[in-house]
């Protein structure tokens, strides 16, 4: 029921200032029509003027099939314009005061969902108290917060990280065993320019009198048959080792993208710790030099960046395991 009034609308009836009881009746129960029922709003309303008989403190939506609130902004707007603005000049004092709650007692649809086309950014805080920017609470066993970073499925924010809570280990085996805590999946075009992960893993060794097994360990992207990006070489434990450390540490970092991409590949083995320790660096080489140039890659394409073992002789009583260890996205 769309009307037109304005502040100054004084002239009610055959343009005189003094308006007859049923002149004022029939727009008493225009504008009660208009605030208690689902009626359009008014078409033209002096918004500097005072109707405090049209103060609703709020309101119920029954049409399941439409938005409950919609605002479609169809131009440019002015700079300290808003869209939907809520501000506030003086100290509240009433306990608790929320400028605006929302409740959702069993749906599974989001809250709030916001699409960002745009360059600007999708959230931002400015916060000049001691309060927080972001306080999020929550009793229940879910997170307080938790993203996907550009669809990595089996890495979680805010973290961005996967450990390993299930050891590998391999005894007297030449096969490779890639340690299944370890591998993530890469999906096509996840790697950007400046993507940096990063793995730190420790484990044990164990050799018997008789002599070590060699032992090797490779990180590769793509899986067993993949791109080699480090490679230990052959590793001679000495002999009578019980419970020996070993770690590896590596960092990897995506320098161009494309079918013909480019990654930074370094890092370091450690074994022997309880007996003559021994530090060798990793490379493609595999000889203990630190790779001196990016690797080529295919960063189009799914790939599982791995960590992967094996022995090189077989020595009864040899074994490896890997049994804690990290793997983190740092950008």
């Amino acid at each position: 029921m769309p009307f037109n009034y304005t502040n100054a609308d004084s002239l009610f009836d055959n343009n005189t200032a003094d308006a007859d009881g049923q002149v004022v009746l029939t727009r008493y129960n225009d504008l009660k029509s208009w605030l208690n029922g689902p009626n359009v709003g008014p078409a033209s309303l002096d918004l500097t003027g005072i109707y405090p008989w049209t103060a609703r403190h709020s309101w119920t939506i029954t049409d399941a099939t439409h938005n409950n609130k919609a605002l479609i902004v169809g131009g440019i707007m002015a700079v300290g314009f808003y869209g939907d603005s809520i501000s506030s000049a003086v100290a509240q004092i009433n306990s608790p005061l929320i400028y605006r709650e929302l409740s959702n007692a069993s749906s599974t649809v989001p809250i709030e969902e916001l699409h960002n086309a745009g360059t600007g950014d999708t959230h931002k805080v400015v916060n000049t108290n001691t309060g927080a920017c972001y306080l999020a609470e929550t009793s229940s066993t879910g997170y307080p917060f938790k993203a996907k970073v550009r669809d990595l499925t089996d890495l979680n924010a805010p973290l961005v990280s996967k450990v390993i809570t299930t050891p590998t280990s391999i005894t007297n085996d030449s096969t490779e065993t890639p340690i299944s805590d370890a591998t993530i999946n890469l999906p096509a075009n996840f790697l950007k320019i400046g993507t940096t992960i990063k793995g730190s893993f420790y484990g044990t060794l164990d050799t018997p009198g008789a002599g070590p097994a060699t032992v090797y360990f490779k990180v590769k992207l793509g899986g067993i048959a993949g791109t080699t990006l480090l490679d230990s070489g052959t590793i001679t434990p000495t002999i009578s080792l019980v419970g020996s450390l070993v770690k590896i540490d590596y960092i990897l970092t995506c320098i161009t993208v494309g079918a013909t991409g480019t990654i930074e590949a370094q890092g370091e083995i450690h074994w022997n710790s309880n007996t003559a320790p021994v530090v060798k660096g990793l490379g493609i080489a595999g000889t203990g030099n630190a790779n001196i140039a990016p690797i080529v890659i295919d960063t189009t394409t799914q790939k599982d960046l791995i960590l992967e073992f094996k022995m090189g002789t077989a020595v009864v009583g040899s074994t490896v395991a890997i049994r804690n260890g990290i793997v983190e996205i740092k950008r």
